[in-house]
């Protein structure tokens, strides 16, 4: 695919969307096959929404850096997250970077929204679409999520994938910061999974702390418990995953 060094902010038409999904079919049975970087401003295949909105190629260290930069370059356009056309757009002017982390095309919902809607499990799992909504919904506090924001831009970290399943989880900001403080660590800004923390078998681990969630989401309001009460309430199990006091003082989990 020939690099667009700057293009205007811009969106696939239906029969941009068909060709590209065309594509991601013959990708999956062909690697070699080029990305149709044509579609990109194709006057058939795609229409500018951003005139003055420029999106330039450049490489990501991580999901955080990508939604933050999407954040500031779709600041000017209105429900930028509603617009399926927009991040299949998106993801196929950066498809090289994410087919070259993503390695296989996997299922067609991480390239193209599988519709034009707002938070759904599915939105966590496009490539673009859902690292920009964890920004756009808690700037400000993007330390305290980033269980949803760790990791390369091609692809869902395992912990990610466990936390957004239910819905309501993945948009309680207590939740995720009890969750981001239990399994990631934080080295110099680089942050991680802790070994073995998303584990089936591992007592304490992401899997079990999402079971705890539902058992006690059937007696209690999770919405009602903040970040010290959840933590508290949690059993002995998960006394080896908490940071210690002075980690939290200095910001290390």
């Amino acid at each position: 695919m020939t690099a667009h060094p700057d293009l205007p902010l811009s969106r696939l038409t239906a029969s941009g969307i068909a060709a590209y999904e065309d594509f991601l079919r013959l990708r999956i049975e062909n690697p070699e096959e080029i990305a149709p970087s044509h579609l990109l401003d194709s006057a058939e295949h795609s229409e500018v929404i951003g005139p003055s909105v420029g999106i330039t190629i450049r490489e990501f260290d991580t999901r955080r850096e990508l939604g933050e930069y999407l954040f500031e370059r779709l600041a000017r356009i209105d429900q930028p997250e509603l617009d399926r056309g927009l991040w299949a757009w998106l993801s196929l002017f950066y498809f090289d970077q994410l087919a070259r982390q993503a390695r296989t095309i996997g299922q067609s919902y991480r390239w193209i929204p599988k519709s034009s809607g707002g938070y759904g499990w599915l939105s966590f799992h496009h490539f673009m679409l859902g690292p920009y909504q964890v920004v756009r919904q808690y700037q400000g506090r993007l330390d305290d999520v980033m269980i949803l924001l760790y990791g390369p831009i091609g692809g869902v970290p395992g912990l990610t994938t466990m936390i957004t399943k239910n819905i309501e989880f993945a948009t309680n900001p207590d939740i995720l910061k009890v969750a981001t403080l239990l399994y990631l660590t934080s080295r110099n800004g680089r942050w991680s999974a802790k070994p073995k923390s998303g584990s089936i078998s591992q007592p304490g681990s992401m899997k079990a702390f999402v079971t705890y969630l539902r058992q006690i989401d059937l007696t209690w309001d999770l919405s009602l418990i903040g970040e010290d009460q959840l933590l508290s309430m949690l059993p002995p199990a998960f006394t080896r995953w908490k940071p210690s006091h002075r980690q939290m003082e200095l910001g290390i989990s």
